[in-house]
């Protein structure tokens, strides 16, 4: 479930099992939104009844998920099988089940294998080729948590597809019903973890740039201002002294 959620998905098998238009929006959607809880599972009664039968019982009814599932259990369950003996068994049960289709114009008998191993990539860059689909519908199966579990049906008659390393790019498959229990059901892929691991050899190692020491900081003392010196000459004010009135006087009368 999204990070929000209070429920599990287990807990939700109840809302999940009514027709979609009286199903509540109790999940997060990407985009934030609630929306209706989409059906990955089936009806508890029926899981006990395929768990208490006498071998194991496919929970998926048709498609590739069922063509999988089918095809490991076919070659059997609790061992490992070559990606080449698994890809030959799918081909052997999507084969078995026609259906009619127009083709040129034509009305032809096509299986359902015809139809999934000439469906054409959504995306040219991006998209896989038949053996791509196969390993990734299979890993598709392993998802038990999250909004979309496509494996809970499995993991509800205690079992899941594990997925090891086998041939360099091509994985080992295996159908596992040996868990006792819903909660102990745990899928292994050991073929994703080395797809990480070769993809992070692959990238080339940037060599880090030495570190360059910063150059010491020199202080530049600024020059001191310079203060501008008036060149004119000063002026120089004249004083005249003025004789008294009265020495005058006196001085003439002397004569």
């Amino acid at each position: 479930m999204k990070k929000g959620d209070k429920m599990t998905y287990r807990e939700l098998h109840k809302e999940a099992m009514k027709p979609l238009a009286e199903r509540k929006k109790t999940v997060t959607g990407q985009d934030g939104e609630k929306k209706a809880v989409r059906r990955h599972c089936i009806s508890e009664r029926e899981a006990k009844k395929l768990r208490s039968a006498k071998g194991f019982q496919n929970p998926y009814k048709r498609g590739s998920y069922f063509a999988i599932v089918e095809a490991l259990s076919n070659l059997g369950v609790n061992k490992w099988h070559s990606f080449n003996k698994f890809k030959a068994e799918v081909q052997k049960v999507m084969s078995a089940r026609t259906r009619k289709a127009v083709v040129k114009g034509k009305e032809v008998q096509v299986s359902d294998w015809d139809k999934f191993a000439n469906r054409k990539a959504r995306n040219e860059n991006t998209g896989k080729d038949l053996n791509g689909r196969l390993i990734q519908n299979a890993e598709v199966l392993q998802r038990i948590s999250g909004n979309h579990p496509y494996g809970e049906k499995l993991r509800q008659v205690f079992s899941c597809i594990d997925i090891d390393v086998d041939k360099p790019g091509l994985p080992k498959l295996r159908l596992n019903t040996q868990f006792r229990n819903y909660t102990s059901v745990a899928p292994i892929n050991n073929l994703r973890h080395q797809k990480k691991a070769t993809k992070a050899k692959a990238k080339p190692k940037t060599k880090a740039k030495p570190k360059v020491k910063a150059k010491p900081k020199v202080k530049v003392s600024k020059p001191a201002k310079s203060v501008k010196v008036n060149a004119s000459k000063p002026k120089i004010e004249k004083t005249v002294s003025k004789a008294p009135a009265n020495a005058a006087a006196s001085a003439r009368k002397k004569k």
